[in-house]
């Protein structure tokens, strides 16, 4: 079956899937032809539904007039000042810590259990902030279905956002996002997906109470900024601080029944309906970590039939990795990681005299922070190779993480891949044959580089089913 044939047939079946209360809103006339035609018209009636819905999305994608149609302002949404008040000091609460230079942002959700990726906290410990939410449902249709809340959270003295896309891969796509600012005012400005110029901006002052509501289907065409506070904002008795939670609607947690490959969850047409190709040009496989990945060749990895991007550095601790991560996501917000390997630790270790139990709680961070910014990734991480014994804690502390690394795989759903079988001897020492002549050296050589380039190759091309099992064999 063709490219095109297949993803027909998987959009018909998609059609046919739908839960009952979707199908509800589609005319009768239209569910009885789906059901009486046949597997060929079927396919040409999907080819001509995504026509319509690419012709229908470029339409809006760039153009401020159409953009502007799905926004709702209104400036005093929350009047009370007791709402405003018990709001914003739970906000406060939550905000309390060390200053940072940049916002910090939070996930307020019902059952933060099901969600672990996010590291949310609990929306039943925050009443005011639940109170407001079932209030924006009471009040707007539109959002009847919001059941979380993202909050970013800026103190007077840091500087406006830059231009950013919101990350809808854990909302569902068809709720609104309802933004309501709290506190200090700031202006906020929505431009399309790739302007940058004045012409293209809809700016709007949000007060304390004040309300945005982006209607459902447009959030991927939008992207937005806070600006820094003007003098005389700045100089208002008042709060000292913007808040600016977004309400929306969380998508179910990832289990096998709700996957993206089964998931008839309630999307919109234009959302269930598969990609007639694998689009390959957003669709990656992510490298990051240490000097031990930085000599694997991409395209040699790749070999033409996946792009392979490596974002590994020299050096590398588990805090250094993680943040290669967030600046690989902010400067490539569109593109998918399919499949992330990682490799930390030696780094980390090296630094260790008494014990490693403290680095589970970096790797728990590293893990949910790449969790959270690679959703649909399924991650890797590989175990210690042998390194040089030339201080007395190395031997020791290898075992050690190793151990603790399975510990936090098999908590946190993450492949443990055990390469260290694969560069020890028979007598289970370190393969000199595949390490650098010093023998203070932890590098591999170049066979022992193609060693460990022919595993990966293996896990990028071979493995595709995913049934969890914290051990990934390498045969």
């Amino acid at each position: 079956m063709s490219e095109v044939s297949g993803w027909c047939a998987s959009c018909s079946l998609a059609l046919l899937r739908l839960p009952m209360a979707e199908l509800s809103i589609l005319p009768k006339e239209f569910l009885d032809l789906v059901k009486r035609a046949e597997l060929h018209s079927l396919k040409k009636m999907c080819e001509v539904l995504r026509r319509e819905i690419e012709k229908r999305e470029d339409k809006v994608k760039n153009n401020i007039p159409e953009l502007r149609k799905s926004l709702v302002f209104e400036e005093s949404f929350i009047t009370e000042e007791v709402a405003r008040s018990s709001a914003l000091a739970e906000l406060e609460s939550l905000s309390s810590g060390p200053k940072t230079r940049q916002p910090k942002s939070f996930w307020l959700v019902s059952t933060p259990g099901d969600h672990p990726e996010l590291a949310a906290k609990s929306l039943s410990d925050f009443p005011s902030i639940t109170n407001m939410m079932n209030h924006l449902k009471e009040t707007k249709t539109v959002a009847t279905q919001v059941n979380t809340c993202f909050v970013t959270c800026m103190s007077h003295t840091q500087k406006g956002t830059s231009f950013k896309q919101e990350d809808v891969s854990k909302v569902c796509p068809d709720s609104p996002t309802c933004l309501i600012s709290l506190g200090a005012p700031r202006k906020v400005e929505f431009t399309t997906k790739t302007g940058n110029s004045n012409d293209d901006l809809l700016s709007y002052d949000m007060k304390n109470g004040s309300l945005v509501i982006i209607k459902p289907g447009y959030q991927p065409y939008f992207k937005h900024r806070a600006l820094s506070p003007t003098e005389k904002e700045d100089a208002n008795p008042g709060p000292r601080c913007t808040y600016l939670p977004y309400f929306r609607e969380l998508a179910p947690a990832r289990t096998p029944e709700n996957s993206p490959v089964h998931s008839t969850s309630r999307n919109s047409l234009m959302h269930s309906l598969p990609s007639p190709s694998n689009d390959s040009g957003s669709r990656i496989v992510l490298f990051a970590g240490d000097s031990h990945f930085t000599r694997l060749k991409p395209n040699l990895l790749g070999k033409n039939k996946f792009r392979v991007h490596n974002i590994s550095k020299g050096g590398s601790k588990i805090s250094d990795t993680k943040t290669s991560l967030e600046k690989f996501r902010e400067d490539n917000s569109d593109v998918i990681v399919q499949k992330l390997f990682l490799s930390v630790g030696t780094n980390d270790i090296r630094y260790c005299r008494y014990s490693i139990d403290h680095l589970s709680k970096h790797l728990k961070l590293l893990f949910l922070r790449a969790r959270n910014l690679f959703p649909h990734a399924h991650i890797f991480i590989q175990n210690l190779l042998p390194l040089p014994v030339n201080n007395p804690y190395v031997m020791h502390n290898v075992n050690s993480f190793n151990r603790l690394l399975m510990k936090m795989c098999e908590a946190n759903k993450v492949f443990f891949i055990d390469v260290l079988s694969k560069f020890i001897n028979r007598d289970g020492l370190r393969d000199a044959e595949l390490f650098a002549p010093n023998r203070f050296n932890c590098h591999l050589n170049r066979r022992g580089t193609g060693q460990l380039a022919r595993i990966y190759i293996t896990l990028i091309h071979k493995l595709s089913k995913f049934s969890f099992n914290p051990l990934v064999r390498i045969t």
